[in-house]
């Protein structure tokens, strides 16, 4: 890691109308409509989840699509904050949005990610399976509403092992005997990387677990071509919508909050943050699409933004 700190860049998108690439605007209610739909969303743009068939849309649902764009273009630096004119050939590059992975692909960033989640109404909880000091094992699970109504949950599992000797701090040791031959400078070694990574393990591995699952539950691939990357993604969501005469007292109910009273149900324990009306969040869950205000951990070497 760089002793210089590195440019910080937004993430950088937009979100589009589904007319912009030619898909319909607002509530789909026709299931054969809705796989129609989605089938010209997968040549149109980057699908996630992808469902090759819609059999039936739950009553009181309706579909609709959110289409999220993120920006390919704007400053492309080195780890260390270089322009890209600088950069050496074994740098690698990002806008903040995007960073280019070995083979020349692009691969999102986690700001990037957690902006799908929220698009997607994901609901995210981690936990630490290790007791062990300077060593982290973190779980990290996503939850899903699926095109038929149910919730659908996977996980995540990463760990970072800081403990001396490990491979991780070996391989880092590494990387900066190999850093100093090719800059021409002395080897100051790997300890303060190390140092500053113990300090912020539990952060670095949730960031990598909660990164994983994201990824997985909403099928984002590890990295697309410039091609590709250059298309929208699109998520079909459900939204709740009262077409019944219960659902619409139900409605009524909520807004004037007197649930609790008419449905003499317990009411629910405050939750610590609200992202999306239908991502219900439990206590200790990671509020997605929140800006992070301590920095994000990448899967590559040198990137802080």
């Amino acid at each position: 890691m760089s002793d210089q700190e590195p440019k910080k860049q937004p993430t950088r998108y937009e979100m589009l109308a589904p007319a912009r690439i030619g898909l319909p605007e607002g509530m789909i209610t026709d299931a054969a409509e809705a796989t129609k739909c989605l089938l010209e969303v997968s040549n149109r743009a980057n699908m996630l989840a992808p469902i090759a068939q819609v059999p039936s849309i739950p009553e009181n649902y309706r579909l609709s699509l959110v289409v999220i764009h993120f920006f390919t273009d704007g400053d492309w630096l080195t780890g260390d904050g270089r322009p890209h004119t600088q950069a050496k050939k074994y740098d690698k590059l990002s806008n903040g949005t995007w960073y280019q992975t070995e083979n020349g692909k692009l691969a999102l960033h986690k700001g990037a990610l957690r902006q799908l989640a929220a698009a997607a109404g994901l609901s995210i909880s981690t936990e630490n399976l290790s007791k062990e000091a300077n060593y982290w094992v973190i779980r990290a699970k996503a939850t899903i509403k699926d095109l038929d109504g149910g919730k659908r949950f996977m996980t995540a599992t990463k760990e970072l092992d800081l403990r001396p000797g490990s491979t991780t701090i070996e391989t880092w040791e590494r990387q900066a005997e190999e850093s100093a031959k090719r800059g021409g400078y002395q080897n100051k070694g790997a300890g303060r990387r190390v140092q500053q990574s113990r300090e912020a393990g539990y952060r670095m591995a949730e960031s990598k677990a909660v990164n994983a699952v994201i990824r997985d539950i909403l099928s984002v691939q590890t990295a697309y071509t410039k091609t590709d990357a250059r298309k929208p993604f699109v998520y079909p969501k459900l939204t709740w919508v009262a077409t019944t005469d219960e659902a619409k007292k139900m409605q009524a109910a909520a807004e004037l909050g007197i649930v609790e009273q008419i449905y003499n149900s317990q009411p629910k324990k405050e939750q610590r943050v609200i992202i999306d009306a239908e991502a219900e969040l439990v206590e200790g869950e990671i509020p997605v699409g929140v800006k992070d205000e301590d920095g994000d951990y990448e899967d590559w070497e040198g990137q802080t933004t």
